[in-house]
Order: structure tokens, then sequence, then C-alpha cells
């Protein structure tokens, strides 16, 4: 397998050489001792970005394995903003010499511990680190000698800065004015209506935390919330389109009259009315629970389901 990976490697150089393409100069911290490392941000449960000095060898497969080490490092100031991404329940086998800014990072075993979650905010977290070191633009990682796959068994592939775009990286999120389309419940409780709105998100809300708000409140004549005012946002965020939603655990009882899947639907459906989101994975006080009542397959983000949507009589 590794031969296959280092002739994939030649054949994309060869494809640079022919194209003429030249790699552009890289400005980047590192050569003044200073980087941009990702951790886990314990407010918000995505991604931040903290500044470090460290002393980088100058064998560039050693100076991955430092950053690599540095970010499975917790916060240890008295603010305690962040903790790391992964808990070195695996290792780094081996790190390739860089071909055309591309190197391969192969990870033992224990890497496909991590949650589908964990696993894309570590790899996130290392592509947008590692990009900053003078030499590398794009990343391969592989486990066990096998390429990386996702859950339908298709390969990932070389990954660089732009595979990644974070909260962080979007200021268009935060004080922001949108139309959405919300979903509330019909007056029998077992039907979706659909309700336009404009909804200013401000005072560092996101867009998503001012839909599910929105949602406490009646919608229009014929409809009402679906949810519990007493409902408690844990914490939300957005990566590569999936909303991580958890809740407390007044999602799990409710408000009478209105059917369980019509109050996790009204969340999911509006939520997706959003451009960035197209999918939600919801979580009860940090535990993903397979079903909610009657709602089964919480375990995995779930679709929108437009069948709910009913006319107001």
């Amino acid at each position: 397998m590794k031969k296959k990976i280092v002739y994939f490697l030649l054949f994309l150089c060869l494809i640079f050489m022919m194209s003429g393409c030249k790699k552009d100069e890289k400005v980047t911290e590192e050569e003044d001792g200073f980087i941009h490392l990702y951790y886990m941000n314990l407010e918000t449960g995505s991604l931040l970005n903290v500044k470090k000095d460290m002393e980088f060898s100058p064998n560039l497969t050693i100076a991955v394995r430092q950053v690599i080490e540095e970010l499975g490092k917790k916060d240890t100031s008295k603010k305690k903003k962040y903790k790391a991404v992964f808990n070195k329940q695996f290792s780094v086998e081996t790190v390739s010499e860089p071909e055309e800014g591309i190197i391969v990072i192969d990870f033992g075993v224990g890497y496909s511990q991590m949650s589908n979650r964990e696993e894309i905010l570590f790899r996130a977290a290392v592509v947008k680190s590692l990009v900053q070191l003078d030499g590398i633009d794009r990343i391969l990682f592989t486990v066990e000698d096998e390429p990386l796959t996702d859950d339908e068994g298709v390969a990932i592939g070389i990954m660089d800065d732009d595979t990644f775009v974070l909260d962080n990286d979007k200021k268009e999120v935060y004080d922001s004015l949108q139309t959405v389309t919300l979903y509330y419940s019909n007056l029998e409780g077992n039907g979706l209506v659909e309700v336009e709105k404009d909804l200013h998100a401000k005072d560092n809300e996101s867009m998503e935390s001012a839909v599910i708000n929105a949602l406490r409140e009646n919608g229009v004549e014929g409809s009402k919330s679906p949810i519990s005012e007493n409902l408690v946002i844990n914490r939300i965020s957005v990566f590569q389109n999936t909303c991580y939603l958890d809740l407390s655990s007044d999602i799990i009882t409710g408000i009478n009259g209105v059917d369980d899947e019509i109050k996790i639907y009204s969340i999911v459906n509006s939520l997706i009315s959003l451009e960035r989101v197209s999918q939600v994975q919801f979580s009860v006080d940090g535990e993903i629970l397979s079903n909610i009542n009657e709602v089964s397959g919480l375990d995995r983000p779930l679709g929108c389901d437009y069948s709910l949507i009913t006319d107001i009589e």
C-alpha cells in the first residue's frame, strides 16, 4: 500500500510539472517561531486558534510531529479556554517527506476509535495547523497504510486549508440579518407550518441560536411553538455543513400536545433552511442518544423531512 501512495504522489508531481505550475512563496509565522494551532473551544465546542511560540526542528517531518504533539495538550492558563482535539489514543506512525508541498501522515489503528465529530475536528485542527509550515500545502491521511475514508467508504483524499471553513473564518455569521424559513407546530401538534421571518443575530449570537430561540415563540395564527420555553441550548456549532446541537433534557419531555417527530423536525427543518447547514446532529446534555421517545436514528445526523408540512386551515 505504501508503494501505491508513493506512486500516487509521484503522479501528482508529474501533473504539476507538466502544467507548468510553480509553488507560490508562503509567508508564515513559523519562521519567527510563532504558529496558530487549533484546539477545542470549551465554550462553543468548535475550533479555536491559539497563537503559540514554538521552536521547530529544521527537519520538516519532525516539525510535523512537534505540532501534532502540541495539539494534544490542554490549556494550562487560569482561563481554561480550550482543550486538546484528541486524547492520544492513537499514534503517528510515519510522516512522509514533502513532495510538491504534499505530505502523507499515517496513523495507528486507534485512529478509528474517535467519534465522527472528534475525527472531523482533529483532521481540521491538524490540517489548518500544519499548512502554516513552510513546505506544506496539502496533506493526505492514511490509517495503517490505507487511505482514510468516510462513513460511506469514500476516500477523504488530499486536504488543504480551504477544505475546512470554521466559524471564526466567517465573520458574517454573527451580527447579521437573514430571512429564514421556520417550522412551527400546527395547533393539533401533528404537522409543521412554514413561516418566513426576518431574524437578527447580534451580540455574538449565531444565526443557528437565533433560529432555536425564535421557535420558542408562536409563529403565525394557526400555529404554535413546538418546543418548551425552558429548553436550554448547551452548545451549538456548525462544522462542514453539519450543525452540532446539544440541548438540555427538556427536549425529551417536550410540551403537551406536540408529537415528538414534530418537535425534532421543527428544529431540523428550520436549521437546514440556513445556507450553511445541511444536516443536524443532536445530543442531550453532552450524550448522543439513539432515540428521543418515538423518534429514532438520532445517533446520526438528520436531514430535513418536508412530508410533515401541513396547511393552516
